[in-house]
């Protein structure tokens, strides 16, 4: 479980950009807003603990926080989940091992959403999100309504973060829909 708040310039290297609910009095500066993406705190977690292991999967179920205009914000609910790294640990008999790619990711949502026994589902190429890899994109649709995203993160935005050289591969369900 990844903090709440947080800051504009945690979130700003994933490249969100907008309007945030600001804390009136806050504890540090690296904790004046709440967040606007899960993704951005499970990279953050993802980076502090890249020293431990060679392979890393990380997942969070929680809110983000949506400013609405004079009122409280509205809090949906969403999973994130990013991993990196070898799908295997590399030991004297292995001579080497592959890194995670997309279709690692896609199979462990497909996997996902076939115990969640969803039907109808669907995977559509996507350019819209800019964190993520152009043509390493695609959306999640459930009965044709988009419940999620998931992909490889963008080299740009990689850089940003204290990752390896693996791809990081991230996705995101909107629980509401």
């Amino acid at each position: 479980m990844t903090y709440r708040l947080t800051s504009i310039e945690s979130e700003g290297r994933l490249g969100i950009t907008g309007d945030y609910v600001r804390i009136a009095n806050p504890i540090a500066p690296e904790r004046s807003v709440l967040r606007r993406s899960l993704v951005a705190s499970v990279l953050d977690v993802m980076e502090h603990n890249a020293h431990l292991d060679e392979s890393l999967v990380f997942f969070e179920i929680g809110s983000i926080f949506e400013p609405n205009l004079n009122e409280l914000p509205n809090e949906p609910r969403r999973l994130a989940i990013a991993m990196s790294g070898l799908r295997e640990s590399t030991a004297w008999d292995l001579k080497s091992s592959k890194a995670y790619d997309f279709y690692d990711l896609k199979g462990r949502i497909e996997l996902l959403l076939s115990a969640l026994r969803y039907k109808d589902i669907s995977y559509t190429a996507t350019d819209s999100v800019e964190y993520l890899h152009p043509g390493r994109a695609a959306e999640i649709r459930i009965n044709e309504q988009v419940v999620g995203l998931f992909g490889e993160l963008h080299p740009l935005v990689k850089e940003k973060y204290g990752l390896a050289d693996a791809p990081v591969l991230v996705a995101e369900f909107d629980l509401e829909n």
